[in-house]
């Protein structure tokens, strides 16, 4: 799972720059061409993509023509979908959704909170949002650490999401204190990516339930994730205030600890 964490420092790495210089950049060309610019970069991961799908496999290899077919000649059952009735594989997926749909909701309206709450200009709020995405990087590095430390995973899931919950906590009773809430929480929303990750490894029997398991995770929690930005708009602004909308996101994270303390009671030491 050394790969998730990879991809959790990137996201995040890609979510701090966005936010730190998005509106510099308009304030120079204006917001189309701010917007559009971040864009561009699609094209650039595309063609990152095919290159390196490209060179992953060649031709010769047996398993190119596919995880199904490659496990039938292995002897396995690609039919079978037992692994589907383990509950911790949808403790798995719930914990995940609550995990992203937290992060997706914060990191797309913290820079308006702050504006609101702190008074801050937009190019501030923006730039000060950014330590939430850069803090990840502690957590993404300290969740592998504290799994080694700590005699299961139970106890790294509940560090992990209540260190998230000072974040919604701490800017509804102490709002000035938002650079500590904002690095403690950033910590730990980099290291809730890795922690579910890690539980896709501990729980799957082999490699292919693992690819199995982890496409599920990954797929329930994206598509309850796309809604977190828009539940949060929402909610902020048919109350009109952000103290509803910050306790949706401290309800997603508690789904974060029941969920994955649940999976993590079914997962292999």
């Amino acid at each position: 799972w050394s790969s998730d964490v990879c991809s959790s420092d990137l996201l995040n790495v890609g979510s701090m720059l966005t936010l730190s210089l998005t509106v510099p950049l308009a304030n120079v060309t204006g917001w189309r061409v701010a917007l559009a610019s971040w864009g561009a970069l699609v094209f650039v991961a595309l063609a990152a993509w095919m290159y390196a799908f490209r060179r992953a496999r060649p031709a010769d290899d047996p398993q190119a023509v596919g995880p199904d077919v490659a496990d039938a000649d292995d002897g396995a059952q690609p039919e079978s979908r037992t692994w589907l009735r383990r509950p911790e594989v949808w403790w798995l997926t719930v914990a995940f959704s609550g995990q992203a749909f937290a992060y997706y909701a914060v990191t797309a309206w913290l820079p308006l909170l702050l504006r609101d709450e702190l008074g801050m200009p937009p190019g501030a709020a923006g730039l000060s949002a950014s330590i939430f995405q850069i803090a990840a990087l502690v957590g993404a590095l300290g969740v592998p650490v504290l799994l080694r430390v700590l005699p299961g995973p139970r106890g790294v899931v509940r560090i992990v999401a209540g260190a998230w919950s000072t974040l919604p906590v701490g800017l509804l009773v102490v709002p000035s204190w938002w650079p500590v809430w904002c690095a403690i929480g950033g910590a730990a929303q980099g290291g809730g990516l890795v922690v579910v990750f890690a539980l896709v490894v501990r729980i799957a029997r082999d490699l292919t339930e693992n690819r199995r398991v982890s496409a599920l995770v990954q797929g329930g929690g994206y598509v309850v994730a796309a809604t977190g930005p828009t539940v949060m708009g929402a909610v902020h602004e048919a109350t009109g205030g952000w103290t509803a909308p910050l306790l949706v996101v401290l309800g997603a994270i508690a789904l974060l600890a029941v969920a994955g303390t649940a999976s993590a009671g079914g997962s292999r030491s």
